[in-house]
């Protein structure tokens, strides 16, 4: 092997392993630009600002938790977050109505923090990164009393104590409860109506190079085979072939 060679492999191995670091399954923080950003895992940080909180049928959740690599934030620095408004409840429709329903947020002794019963923002509790500067944290998200079925949005945003990087813009966490037919419609809504990031027009471009094609759908085969979040093209928080013909039919939409 050539020294030029032998340098890129070097590099390839340590990217991979820098980013081996985050579960691709968690919602992935990274303070790079200064700035608090969240989005996921796909070799690259990407950003986003929708999320399925999955596992959510009976009323309770840790899952995705959030994750980063070492060295995203100092040793022990203070992250926390707010919650920023009412809890919302999907009616077929839109996300207008705030429900007698709560969300708590709660980790370990710390919390819990109560979604407002109007659109407030309510301070969270902080949690520390570790000593390598990694903040890998699984909150726990309760849904309260009547915790009736159907689909829940609540909008967060993260900061750090330091002041040294500024926090977060909001983001959507979605919870569907034994309403899984509606999921996608009240997702859809989401992206269409309140986020901030970019979505693509062409979902089935998963290479990002700008058309559909075989590559897209080898790379698709291969998230379905691994059962990777990615391949939920439902969504419904499961991998099955739901997700396999949803993929097709944007395939087969094209750009």
């Amino acid at each position: 092997m050539n020294p030029l060679t032998e340098s890129l492999a070097c590099l390839a191995a340590l990217t991979s392993a820098a980013h081996a670091q985050v579960h691709a399954g968690d919602i992935i923080v990274d303070t790079s630009s200064g700035v608090i950003e969240v989005g996921y895992e796909d070799g690259t940080f990407q950003r986003d600002c929708v999320f399925v909180m999955r596992d959510f049928a009976d009323g309770q959740t840790n899952d995705p938790g959030f994750d980063s690599l070492n060295g995203t934030f100092r040793p022990g620095e203070a992250v926390g977050f707010d919650l920023l408004a009412a809890l919302r409840k999907w009616d077929g429709d839109d996300f207008d109505e705030i429900p007698p329903e709560q969300i708590r947020v709660t980790s370990g002794f710390f919390g819990p923090t109560v979604t407002p019963t109007n659109d407030q923002s309510v301070t969270g509790f902080s949690l520390e990164a570790n000593g390598s500067g990694k903040w890998h944290k699984h909150l726990l998200f309760t849904l309260t009393s009547p915790a009736s079925d159907g689909v829940y949005l609540a909008q967060m945003r993260l900061g750090s104590g330091s002041g040294l990087i500024a926090p977060s813009e909001p983001f959507w966490l979605v919870f569907e409860k034994n309403a899984p037919g509606d999921l996608a419609d009240a997702q859809r809504w989401v992206r269409d109506n309140l986020s901030w990031c970019d979505v693509s027009p062409c979902p089935a471009d998963l290479t990002g190079e700008g058309d559909v094609n075989t590559n897209d759908f080898f790379l698709f085969l291969s998230y379905y085979q691994a059962m990777d979040p990615r391949a939920d093209f439902a969504p419904d928080g499961a991998i099955n072939t739901n997700d396999f013909f949803a993929f097709m039919s944007a395939y087969q939409d094209g750009c």
